[in-house]
């Protein structure tokens, strides 16, 4: 029997049936306030790339593909037991007696607001986020059992987080600046918006001069402006080509994994005995797959929470 994925069955894009390791789908007790611009993992070009062998061009199997990636990216939340995708959550989240209250969604991004039991507010004042490991108290604690309501933003910007324009340029700040106002998702985060904070990097490529090709870390975002730190850019005016600014915070060995499942799911559907049934004009497919792959096992260690199927399978004895 092994590590028992092998006897998982997956039947698209929406029904899992019981394995001999996990019972239910990921579904993560969180009231999701907008929903998130981008929920794939990786995109249609750099699985085409990869799979086909292609320069992007359209072709007869981009509706298919487009379902594996978003097939692959939830069975990367089912397997790690945890959603990536930046967005707005309100969780409820119960005290442990200690200074740390965490989250479910991080890393963290911004903390709105903390209401006790009796709908108290929280002076965030009074504490600490830290993206990673939750919000300290500084001179209190988190009381055991008392169930706090925690509105934030959390998460990661995914792959599809890219502004190309032609109208992009630097200006003489020097700052990356465009001629419309905060186009998403290049927009520092508010509380209407998940965008990005200024512990994120950027990548910029398409420029003329090759010293405004880069990834810097965002400094500001005023306006029409962002403003890397430290940078080294110069003035660049808006030209007929298109340059781009690459918002994404997913680590690569997530999209990694994720490629390599929708990989596995592409070339396998017409192997006999794995493809039991594909129509392609309903776009509905069902197969008898194993659901994750050694490879993607690989990549996602570190990011499975403990006794979620991945972090079984990287445990394994």
């Amino acid at each position: 029997m092994g590590d028992g994925f092998e006897h998982l069955t997956y039947r698209g894009p929406i029904e899992r049936v019981r394995s001999t390791i996990v019972d239910r789908p990921y579904e993560p007790e969180l009231d999701l306030g907008v929903a998130p611009e981008y929920q794939d993992f990786t995109t249609l070009l750099r699985l085409k790339s990869e799979v086909l062998k292609s320069d992007g061009s359209p072709s007869s199997d981009d509706d298919f593909l487009a379902i594996i990636i978003a097939d692959a990216s939830r069975i990367i939340e089912w397997a790690c037991r945890r959603t990536f995708s930046r967005a707005r959550y309100t969780e409820v989240v119960v005290g442990d007696g200690t200074d740390r209250l965490v989250p479910e969604v991080t890393p963290l991004a911004r903390v709105i607001s903390i209401t006790d039991d009796d709908g108290v507010a929280i002076d965030l004042t009074e504490c600490d986020m830290h993206p990673k490991i939750g919000i300290r108290s500084k001179d209190s604690i988190w009381f055991d059992r008392t169930r706090y309501t925690v509105d934030y933003i959390g998460g990661y910007l995914l792959p599809g987080a890219i502004l190309a324009t032609a109208s992009l340029f630097v200006n003489a700040d020097p700052a990356f600046e465009t001629v419309t106002n905060n186009p998403y998702p290049l927009n520092l985060v508010s509380d209407n918006d998940a965008g990005l904070v200024r512990s994120d990097f950027v990548n910029s490529s398409g420029w003329t001069n090759p010293l405004n090709s880069g990834t810097w870390k965002v400094e500001d975002i005023t306006g029409v402006k962002l403003t890397p730190a430290n940078s080294t850019i110069v003035a660049e005016g808006a030209a007929a080509t298109v340059k781009y600014l690459s918002l994404r915070t997913l680590p690569r060995e997530i999209e990694r994994a994720t490629i390599e499942i929708a990989k596995n799911i592409y070339l396998s559907r017409d192997r006999d005995g794995m493809l039991s049934e594909f129509k392609k004009n309903a776009l509905s497919i069902k197969w008898f797959q194993e659901a994750m792959p050694s490879r993607s096992v690989h990549w996602l260690q570190g990011h499975a929470k403990p006794e979620s199927p991945a972090w079984r399978m990287i445990n394994a004895s």
